[in-house]
């Protein structure tokens, strides 16, 4: 029953994102608590989102915005051995209050969009995403402001997000492997997750002209408030 729940969270946030272009992976990272250990959700995380950004970054690959990747190789690469020593020093309790308040700040303010705009300096910003990725997981936000700055079409920026996140998720699949989390533990998990994240994309392709975005925007805000609820207490 944990797998099928994982598995219909995941297409459910998987189809979110399709059809209405935000929000899956803040879901996703709501509902993760609920059928796995707090300690091994952000790991996770990690991985379904190096796989729903790789994917998009390569069917999307030539309108990545040239001479990007490079500033997250080596500031990604910076900010996740700042965060690496700790790796599993908060403790559980700690680490939902995290979760819970960096999503619940995230849907309900502007705060990630704002961190952005201050940022005009691709190093920086990447390794200060890779850093707060170690404990919050979904940081995406950050780099897109600082994208739209720069007046690029939608979808470059979409596709060039994809892709520096998916740079970062290198990072921080390899930081939580040499912290000595075991991914193959949680395989089944894994999988599960990313099958629904498969078949969410082709329902949210299919939904995208159903769902009106705004009323889509405002479900998805209230769903993810009071999972994010429940994490606190």
């Amino acid at each position: 029953m944990d797998l099928l729940g994982l598995m219909l969270a995941s297409m459910a946030s998987s189809a979110l994102t399709s059809a209405i272009g935000l929000g899956g992976g803040l879901l996703i990272m709501v509902v993760m608590p609920v059928f796995l250990p707090l300690s091994a959700v952000i790991a996770i995380q990690s991985i379904f989102n190096l796989f729903s950004n790789g994917s998009r970054a390569l069917l999307s690959a030539k309108k990545i915005k040239p001479g990007t990747l490079w500033s997250y190789a080596v500031g990604g690469l910076l900010g996740t051995c700042l965060g690496y020593p700790f790796i599993g020093v908060l403790s559980e309790e700690v680490l939902a209050w995290v979760i819970a308040i960096f999503i619940l700040l995230t849907t309900w303010t502007n705060i990630l969009k704002r961190a952005g705009a201050v940022f005009d300096n691709a190093y920086i910003t990447a390794c200060i995403q890779a850093f707060l990725a170690i404990f919050v997981g979904s940081v995406g936000a950050i780099s897109i402001a600082l994208l739209v700055k720069q007046k690029l079409s939608r979808d470059v920026v979409i596709a060039t997000n994809a892709a520096q996140m998916s740079v970062l998720n290198v990072f921080r699949v390899a930081a939580f492997v040499l912290a000595g989390f075991s991914f193959a533990h949680y395989a089944p998990q894994i999988v599960a997750m990313l099958l629904g994240a498969i078949l969410g994309s082709v329902l949210g392709r299919g939904a995208k002209n159903i769902i009106p975005e705004k009323q889509g925007v405002l479900v998805l805000k209230w769903v993810t408030t009071v999972l994010a609820i429940k994490l606190l207490f």
